[in-house]
């Protein structure tokens, strides 16, 4: 993902003249057409946040994504919509609140505790997002 931008009355960075769009994602990892927002946080800290589908198969593979935070200068992994849902009214589980069981799709709850557990061992942090609420 590429970011381009302008700040004050500044020219914008649309790759005239040396002003580059800078990338802020390893390449990929957005899928083309994907929702984007971006918040500045401070001088050193931009989030940039997309919908796209999970990046993982298995909780087990969270070590993984911790690496790819890890290359973006981030240690911490914020986890939302990896919940058991129900069907009712034919709404995404992510709409469907309640007991929050880690999906049994991506290993359940025992493959969500051994991911956590090689994030915590690699450095890193588990942030997950239940109804509002991050807990970490």
């Amino acid at each position: 993902m590429w970011l381009t931008w302008e700040a004050g009355d500044s020219a914008w960075r649309d790759g005239n003249d040396g002003r580059d769009p800078v990338s802020v994602t390893p390449a990929g990892m957005a899928p083309s057409r994907a929702g984007v927002a971006a918040a500045k946080q401070n001088e050193g800290q931009l989030d940039v946040f997309f919908v796209a589908q999970g990046p993982i198969q298995s909780f087990r593979e969270l070590p993984e994504l911790l690496r790819e935070a890890q290359g973006l200068g981030s240690e911490v992994l914020y986890l939302w919509d990896y919940w058991e849902g129900t069907a009712e009214g034919g709404d995404p589980p992510y709409f469907n609140k309640g007991d929050y069981w880690p999906r049994t799709d991506l290993g359940g709850e025992q493959a969500f505790i051994e991911g956590i557990r090689g994030v915590h061992r690699d450095g890193g942090h588990g942030e997950v997002g239940v109804h509002g609420l991050g807990l970490e």
